[in-house]
């Protein structure tokens, strides 16, 4: 059972998404064992002045900054106390919510990395925010913080999802370990469902003949050896989810095969299954370091919707 509190940095930006961010946390996260800091970059010019203006103020025209500031700050405050009653009608107490409005330094993206390494769990962001183009797959703060929060886990909040259904790929990495220490530090009080999951890839070349009895034998060895590899991973998983406190009933196993990717298969299954969490390693087993994300969370990034995907540093 978690003995300590864990500490949530929730990045707001005044948006529908950036509420629907702070549901996902007051339904997801245990009241009891959870502590959350609202963080909004304050920016007493609009963004569109940064673009081009090496001094943004001298393009306000002597319009006063104070006057945009204390506008921005009055909508903030009335966007925060909304937050925070979200989360205490969840059961948080007041001492576990925690709101910080500080004036923007570096930029939004780089304030966040800033104050998310003071020791959060996670930092849980919204996909998309204030962006009136809405055909964009990811919002240009999210993208940042996909890329560069490589020490920090992630939770994209890709939209409003009543299901506290969560996949979790596991697939033997040393990745799997930190995947299952933070579902179980995370979820370890709460009535989530979770299923742990496998995806194994089609181990035929393109254009092999899988008529041929050699061949078919050959993936068929292959795949069983899988499995057998992969029951002491399961074995594992599950102890160390019971040792955090999460029920057996709590806890199912899947594995498929044949798929062609496993980005695609996670997502799909997730659709199938009505998951509305799916948790990855941001690096599997070839742990490519030249590359801050692997190749299934990254795809998985651009693919959820409603869907909030958890991508496990560590």
């Amino acid at each position: 059972m978690a003995s300590e509190k864990q500490k949530l940095l929730v990045p707001v930006d005044g948006s529908q998404g950036s509420l629907d961010v702070v549901r996902y946390v007051a339904e997801m996260c245990s009241p009891m064992a959870s502590e959350v800091t609202l963080f909004h970059v304050l920016s007493s010019i609009a963004e569109s002045y940064w673009d081009v203006e090496a001094s943004p103020a001298e393009a306000l025209d002597g319009k006063p900054v104070s006057v945009m500031m204390a506008s921005r700050r009055e909508m903030m405050d009335a966007f925060m106390d909304g937050a925070r009653q979200i989360l205490h009608d969840a059961g948080f107490p007041a001492a576990s919510v925690h709101v910080i409005v500080q004036p923007r330094q570096q930029g939004v993206a780089r304030d966040i990395l800033k104050q998310a390494g003071s020791g959060y769990a996670a930092v849980v962001a919204g996909k998309t925010g204030y962006n009136p183009i809405t055909r964009l797959v990811i919002g240009s703060v999210a993208s940042k913080l996909v890329t560069a929060l490589t020490d920090n886990t992630l939770w994209l909040v890709g939209g409003r999802s009543n299901s506290r259904k969560v996949l979790v790929c596991i697939d033997g990495s040393p990745a799997t370990t930190a995947v299952i220490n933070h579902v179980g530090r995370m979820l370890a009080e709460s009535s989530a469902e979770i299923t742990l999951f496998h995806a194994i890839r089609n181990p035929l070349i393109d254009g092999a003949d899988a008529s041929d009895p050699a061949i078919a034998q050959a993936a068929a060895s292959r795949e069983m050896g899988v499995r057998k590899a992969m029951l002491p991973v399961f074995e594992k998983s599950i102890d160390s989810l019971k040792t955090s406190g999460i029920h057996d009933d709590q806890v199912t196993v899947k594995v498929v095969s044949g798929v062609a990717t496993r980005g695609g298969t996670l997502f799909a299954q997730a659709l199938q299954g009505g998951y509305g969490t799916i948790v990855v390693g941001r690096r599997g087993i070839s742990r490519v370091k030249a590359f801050p994300i692997g190749r299934v969370p990254m795809k998985l990034v651009q693919l959820i919707n409603d869907q909030t995907i958890w991508v496990v540093s560590g």
